[in-house]
């Protein structure tokens, strides 16, 4: 968690509040430091002073620093503090892009609160990222296999393979390594009433059996298999 603010006191205090809560804090006093520090570290939170060297009041220096944080990281969760608070200067900033707006002094279980909830947002909004990800990836189109062979043991092998194909069964290639499993697994797919779908190839050998589940079905703490 990064703490900007340019008062050692409130950085101090906060410190005391958030780690006593569990997490690790870096406090740096400019904005510029802020925009230095989110570009090279992992940051799941800011925690923002809206007014710092130009003026104490206008905030016009914080609302710069949420538009340059979130150009930097798109998914960081920014609250912002101020002891001059407005209704306008608080709409405002979350126009920009601030997950929430709290006036100091702060309440430290209000605090505590919206810091645990934009944390839960923005795992929730990585983990939807990834997926997003994953699912472009697998849209992309993938290519055909196209055995030729003169071979008649092979062609016997491939007609056999697109019979199989056919059926809802399930089908174990074995074989050592660099004899083509995986393609001869991909024109089973491509022969098959699945075709129309992806078809994703793991390398076993480099899944441990502890991870197994976890890598092909996903992971959930405290779950158990």
């Amino acid at each position: 968690m990064l703490i900007v603010d340019d008062s050692l006191d409130i950085q101090a205090s906060l410190k005391f509040l958030l780690e006593d809560e569990g997490y690790a804090c870096h406090g740096v006093v400019t904005p510029e430091a802020a925009f230095d520090y989110v570009s090279t570290q992992e940051v799941d939170l800011v925690l923002l002073d809206m007014n710092f060297t130009q003026d104490t009041t206008s905030g016009k220096e914080g609302l710069m620093a949420i538009a340059k944080l979130i150009q930097i990281d798109p998914l960081l969760p920014i609250v912002v503090m101020t002891g001059w608070a407005t209704l306008d200067l608080a709409v405002t900033a979350l126009k920009q892009g601030a997950a929430d707006f709290i006036e100091k002094p702060w309440d430290d279980e209000r605090l505590a609160h919206s810091i645990k909830v934009q944390i839960e947002k923005r795992a929730d909004r990585q983990h939807l990222a990834r997926l997003s990800a994953e699912n472009e990836r697998l849209k992309q189109p993938q290519q055909t296999i196209n055995f030729v062979t003169q071979s008649e043991k092979k062609q016997r092998v491939l007609t056999q393979l697109t019979q199989l194909a056919q059926s809802d069964m399930n089908i174990l290639l074995t074989g050592e390594n660099g004899t083509g499993k995986s393609y001869y697994a991909q024109y089973v797919h491509e022969h098959s009433s699945r075709a129309g779908g992806s078809f994703i190839s793991i390398n076993m050998g480099a899944v441990s059996d502890e991870l197994f589940n976890s890598e092909l079905f996903g992971h959930k703490k405290g779950g158990i298999y």
